[in-house]
């Protein structure tokens, strides 16, 4: 099997981590190319990392890459994932998917009439924890699982992001940002659901960053 080529849109404070994270793919998927609206940031970051800077519509339209890993700021995620399959390539998105149910919905639409593949973090439940609960479950360990709760604590990203603002923007904050952590692993765990009811609030009217 060929590798697959992947490109990345988007190259702020999350992406060094799928530069890593992609490493250990060894050589099914590659990362061949990288954009960004500030194409200085873009050229930085494909400076360190081996890859080619491109604009977002010459990536897009890059014959070489059939897989397009969104991670802009969640507002334009559906937006921007829309492109990428409406430019004939997989999409691999960051958290969330849309920030309403209809534009995921849209999203996923297109994919399925394009036939697509569009994939969205978080992938955490995979990991040691996710997979050592899964089994748990599975193999019987605690009978049978009816119920479950989670909790995330913090007091927010602006002690520790490099560029928190977008989580205090439409799209961003605890409930879309951190959320679907824990909604992925009950999933995961648990099993799909019909309906996810959420209540949102402002904890601090200032902050500083």
């Amino acid at each position: 099997m060929s590798a697959m080529k992947a490109g990345i849109v988007g190259t702020g404070a999350i992406a060094p981590a799928y530069m890593e994270g992609l490493s250990h793919w060894g050589e099914d998927v590659t990362v061949a190319a990288c954009a960004d609206l500030n194409m200085e940031r873009a050229t930085a970051f494909a400076d360190t990392y081996g890859v080619t800077a491109m604009t977002v519509d010459d990536l897009l339209a890059a014959d070489d890459v059939e897989l397009i890993i969104n991670l802009t700021i969640p507002v334009v995620h559906a937006k921007v994932t829309m492109q990428i399959v409406e430019a004939g390539k997989h999409a691999y998105c960051e958290k969330p998917l849309a920030i309403n149910l209809a534009d995921g919905e849209a999203v996923m639409q297109l994919a399925d009439e394009k036939d697509l593949r569009v994939g969205c973090a978080p992938d955490t439940f995979l990991g040691s924890g996710g997979q050592t609960a899964r089994r748990a479950i599975d193999e019987g360990y605690i009978g049978r699982a009816v119920s479950a709760t989670a909790f995330f604590e913090g007091p927010g990203p602006d002690g520790w992001h490099p560029n928190p603002f977008f989580y205090y923007t439409e799209g961003g904050g605890p409930m879309l940002d951190m959320g679907p952590y824990y909604i992925t692993a009950l999933v995961n765990l648990l099993g799909g659901v019909a309906s996810v009811t959420a209540m949102t609030g402002t904890g601090f009217e200032d902050r500083v960053a």
